[in-house]
């Protein structure tokens, strides 16, 4: 097994090339997502992936292309 050092220091000295994939605002729309739509707690019945989703909508302002009603039940604009 290969492992790539300079990824895993990347990561421990917070460089400036690590990539962000998920920001602080997604996590906290996520949660929204959870708490307003989340399976038992709503209709929509969003899991943890659809949450994420509706999270990268809501903070990047695009509409949401989506199969199924799940989505049809929340506050998200719809392609």
């Amino acid at each position: 097994m290969v492992i790539d050092t300079s990824a895993i220091a990347a990561i421990l000295f917070d460089e400036p090339e690590r990539a962000d994939f998920i920001s602080k605002n997604q996590v906290d729309f996520a949660a929204l997502a959870w708490r307003n739509y989340g399976k038992g707690r709503h209709p929509a019945g969003l899991n943890c992936g659809d949450c994420f989703a509706y999270a990268l909508a809501k903070a990047t302002g695009e509409p949401l292309l989506f199969k199924g009603a799940d989505f049809s039940q929340t506050d998200i604009a719809m392609c």
